[in-house]
């Protein structure tokens, strides 16, 4: 029975053809809106000669510590090539730090921690404390080691190179060690909390619970940033009430170190050999940068990200 109404069927291959010149035409906006907006993006890929267990920035150099060797090495931040001769440092080196005009390197076994002049590339001195020290930091008027067998902290007199008063206990298996806000903190792996250090009194005066695995800290953009390592996460501490805010930011693969710098919050992912940029207002993960297998530490400075990749023997440079 006719209705005197027609339907027109639009031909099939018509549809394909337009669907097609949309999907070309949104993936050119796309294209364009990223080109010119920019992003995160590795510029170069430095060779090191070894495998770079920590990186910290400061005092004319990127400061890198070598398990090959044993070694300390500066490579010069504006012509991206290594600047100085290896210093031996000590078997299996853990972490290095800049302070009081001096670079501060862990020696992993041995229990060493060695002080080296970035002019001369010198050894100026060395202190010996426990068996395997891990984290360093410079500030508050010291140096603070970390002995993760030992489950304390070493206060050392930059003036004279010597301890200062009893090791301060803290939580079990402390890794990360950062200074500011006026206090020392410290991150206990195998004791889920960060403990507080009060420089005044040398004592702990709060162990913040913050997840499973807690290994490294940056202070910035508003808080203490913690790295979860069992957890997978990243949060973020406020040192005026020495709590968690906000909900743990998921890493999704294996975080292993943290950094603050250009408005964000940069964590190294080993688990996906990724950087993640996380903003610090929506305490979530906006980019995700790719930088080699195994990346082990990261540091900014000199306007730029620095990643230690052991697995490549490399130093990625990221510009933010």
């Amino acid at each position: 029975m006719s209705t005197g109404l027609q339907t027109r069927r639009f031909p099939i291959w018509r549809v394909l053809a337009a669907v097609v010149a949309l999907a070309v035409i949104a993936v050119v906006v796309v294209l364009v809106v990223d080109k010119a907006t920019g992003g995160p993006e590795v510029k170069d890929t430095i060779k090191v000669g070894g495998a770079p267990s920590a990186v910290t920035t400061g005092l004319g150099g990127v400061w890198l510590t070598q398990n090959d060797g044993g070694t300390l090495i500066k490579v010069d931040p504006d012509s991206k090539q290594i600047a100085s001769r290896p210093v031996e440092i000590g078997a299996f080196p853990q972490n290095v730090a800049v302070g009081e005009g001096s670079v501060w390197a862990t020696g992993g076994r041995g229990g060493r921690l060695v002080r080296v002049d970035p002019k001369t590339n010198r050894v100026l001195g060395t202190v010996i404390d426990g068996f395997e020290p891990t984290g360093v930091a410079v500030g508050e008027g010291a140096v603070w080691m970390a002995d993760t067998d030992a489950g304390t902290i070493t206060r050392v007199d930059p003036r004279t190179n010597r301890k200062v008063g009893k090791p301060i206990k803290v939580g079990p298996g402390p890794q990360g060690v950062i200074t500011g806000d006026g206090a020392v903190w410290v991150a206990n792996f195998h004791g889920q909390t960060v403990s507080r250090i009060d420089p005044a009194t040398n004592r702990v005066v709060a162990d913040i619970r913050t997840g499973h695995g807690p290994a490294d800290l940056a202070l910035g953009e508003g808080g203490l940033w913690v790295v979860n390592v069992n957890d997978r996460t990243v949060v973020k501490v406020d040192p005026a009430q020495n709590r968690v805010v906000g909900k743990p930011i998921s890493i999704g693969g294996e975080p292993s170190a943290i950094a603050v710098g250009d408005g964000s919050v940069w964590a190294t992912d080993v688990g996906d050999g990724t950087l993640k940029r996380i903003d610090p207002d929506s305490m979530s993960v906006k980019d995700e940068i790719r930088v080699g297998t195994q990346p082990s530490s990261v540091a900014f400075g000199y306007g730029s990200l620095w990643v230690a990749v052991a697995r490549g023997n490399e130093l990625i440079r990221v510009e933010p």
